[in-house]
């Protein structure tokens, strides 16, 4: 009887790991989708170095912060956005989707082609960061 109980009560830890798991990924998606859609109507408005800024802050680490000037220079366009300019019509066609790597996302919308950006979150203070992105 104890065996079973014992059984039992694996299960139902295994079952309410996966369900917050799952809730994790939802959330992650929804904050990334957040941030971007705040950060591609700040640009394709005219670009806000404030509200860019605070959207930075609130989302990146600040090890991330620190390297986007090198990571502009590299690739001659915002790293977010893999593009120089915005538009709000990217928001029609914005979405992310987990990697196969863990904390890895896929980012894309339609621009003239499908751009891509890959990111690597992390959680802190119960919210998601981006630690990396390429």
């Amino acid at each position: 009887m104890n065996k079973l109980l014992l059984v039992f009560i694996v299960l139902i830890k295994g079952l309410i790991l996966q369900a917050q798991n799952e809730l994790s990924e939802k959330q992650t998606q929804t904050e990334l989708l957040e941030f971007y859609k705040q950060y591609i109507t700040i640009v394709a408005s005219g670009y806000s170095e404030n509200k860019s800024t605070f959207l930075k802050k609130k989302y990146c680490t600040k090890n991330l912060i620190a390297k986007l000037p090198q990571l502009i220079e590299e690739c001659d366009c915002d790293p977010f956005l893999k593009a120089q300019d915005s538009n709000i019509r990217f928001l029609r066609t914005l979405s992310i989707k987990q990697a196969k790597e863990p904390n890895t996302y896929k980012v894309s919308y339609i621009a003239d082609d499908r751009i891509i950006i890959n990111l690597t979150v992390i959680k802190q203070n119960k919210s998601v960061t981006i630690a990396r992105i390429w």
